[in-house]
């Protein structure tokens, strides 16, 4: 891995610029267990915050090009994205939407965006439907957003955040690219000092067309999670030398 990175700061935006080179692994064509060079994929774009007003800006664009898995074709992919915030009150309003190219699904091009080394679960959905182990070739994703957070409290805050989700590229036989909506909720409750306690449920609703990128699984199913997370922050050593 190569890579060029720049970022400028002002009071109170930025934006930063990267260019990376990326090898991956080649393997034989006749027999894919025997090692076989190196193949290249290449990122070039930005990301960047600033407010407007009381409405906070941020977003990105990136084109990756190069060589596609499986080697010897050629990529062409992007990925953009933009988000707002809005204080009201005590309460933040945010909304947004992030496009992923993705190849068609009867086709052979290669258009699907590979979100390398990702956060995946800050991305797309708490639930990890999307580019979790299954980047390269996809039908990438249309992610329309919006969320809230709530003080319910003088420390607690309420988190919901809605997702819609279609398909970027064409799905077989000319199937509807809406995928499904999820839901995503987190409750933080600090207990003590240094210690907090956060529960979240998670529930997607999926369409029909969902089984098409998800191994032929019956949309009918029911798909939730729940989960409680205890963070313990302390701070066992501080020394000033002033």
């Amino acid at each position: 891995m190569q890579y060029a990175y720049l970022k400028k700061s002002w009071e109170k935006s930025s934006i930063s610029v990267l260019a990376l080179n990326t090898g991956f692994q080649k393997f034989d064509t006749t027999d894919p267990t025997l090692a076989d060079g190196v193949y290249y994929t290449q990122t070039v774009g930005s990301y960047f915050t600033f407010p407007a007003g009381p409405v906070n800006f941020t977003g990105s664009a990136y084109y990756q090009f190069g060589d596609a898995y499986p080697v010897n074709e050629s990529l062409s992919a992007y990925q953009v994205a933009l988000d707002a915030t809005y204080k009201v009150g005590s309460t933040v309003l945010g909304v947004g939407a992030e496009l992923l190219s993705g190849s068609d699904q009867s086709d052979t091009d290669r258009k699907s965006f590979f979100p390398l080394y990702g956060t995946n679960h800050k991305f797309n959905g708490f639930m990890d439907y999307f580019y979790v182990g299954n980047h390269a070739n996809n039908v990438g994703l249309n992610d329309i957003h919006a969320n809230a957070v709530f003080k319910t409290g003088a420390e607690t805050a309420l988190l919901i955040v809605g997702h819609y989700f279609g398909a970027n590229g064409k799905l077989e036989n000319d199937a509807d690219s809406y995928l499904g909506t999820e839901i995503d909720i987190v409750y933080t409750q600090p207990i003590i000092k240094n210690v907090k306690l956060n529960l979240g449920y998670s529930h997607m609703f999926a369409s029909k067309s969902m089984s098409l990128i998800k191994g032929g699984v019956n949309s009918d199913n029911t798909n939730n999670w729940g989960w409680a997370q205890l963070i313990i922050s302390p701070n066992l050593f501080k020394y000033s030398f002033k």
